[in-house]
């Protein structure tokens, strides 16, 4: 990996992180961070570039970032259907069509335990809401 590979991936998740953690003025944080498949598309983007050898510019990756948090907020409630529609982010940044359909081919068996832990945060925040409540109810 080359100097300019791994200045192009800490801009990246540099990026990422600022998007995770603004503070917008007047507004605060906000309630919910960026949809998954906008942080998460960018860390494939980055791998795939790199097992296929494809050399991408700051300008390519901010265009891809861009192009999927458009699409974010347009995409159905459909499960996998954010993995289709960016099919074409990733072909215009020069990914190979093959890397892209073995990543989504193996999404499914990550998703099983996305789900888990997101569901036992939900639970665990719960619990202790209500913990808190019931301590200043009574």
């Amino acid at each position: 990996m080359t100097f300019v590979e791994v200045s192009v991936s800490k801009r990246c998740t540099a990026l990422i992180g600022i998007f995770m953690n603004a503070r917008w003025p007047g507004l605060g944080k906000p309630a919910s961070p960026l949809p998954l498949r906008t942080v998460e598309s960018p860390i494939k983007l980055l791998f795939l570039a790199h097992v296929y050898g494809v050399t991408l510019s700051p300008g390519q990756i901010a265009v891809f970032l861009g192009t999927l948090l458009i699409l974010s907020f347009s995409t159905a409630g459909i499960p996998s259907v954010g993995t289709v529609r960016s099919i074409p982010a990733y072909l215009a940044a020069g990914i190979p069509l093959e890397g892209v359909i073995v990543l989504n081919a193996v999404a499914p068996l990550t998703d099983v335990f996305e789900t888990l832990i997101n569901v036992t945060a939900d639970m665990s925040a719960a619990v202790i809401v209500t913990r808190n409540g019931a301590e200043k109810a009574a």
